[in-house]
């Protein structure tokens, strides 16, 4: 974070950088927000699982919970998926 504190202290020294553009530059030295679990299609699952994609879908709201994209497309949490796979193999 000492570069954050020299950096501010140029910009602050530099008059012919707008507050725009100080705020854009400081901007890119935040820490990186958290981003989303990242999902995956009932093919990948029954993949990872050595299921049938046809098994995957009995287990909807059971085992797993799909977040739907479409009512027809489908995708699933990959904390959740790994974490059923570690229960199986237990």
């Amino acid at each position: 974070m000492q570069s954050r504190v020299i950096i501010e202290a140029a910009l602050q020294s530099d008059p012919a950088i707008t507050p725009e553009q100080r705020k854009r530059i400081l901007a890119g030295f935040e820490p990186p927000k958290e981003q989303a679990p990242r999902t995956l299609t009932r093919k990948q699952v029954a993949e990872i699982l050595n299921l049938h994609p046809g098994s995957i879908k009995r287990y909807d709201g059971k085992l797993l919970h799909p977040v739907r994209i479409t009512p027809r497309t489908v995708r699933y949490s990959e904390p959740e998926v790994l974490e059923l796979l570690n229960k199986r193999e237990a």
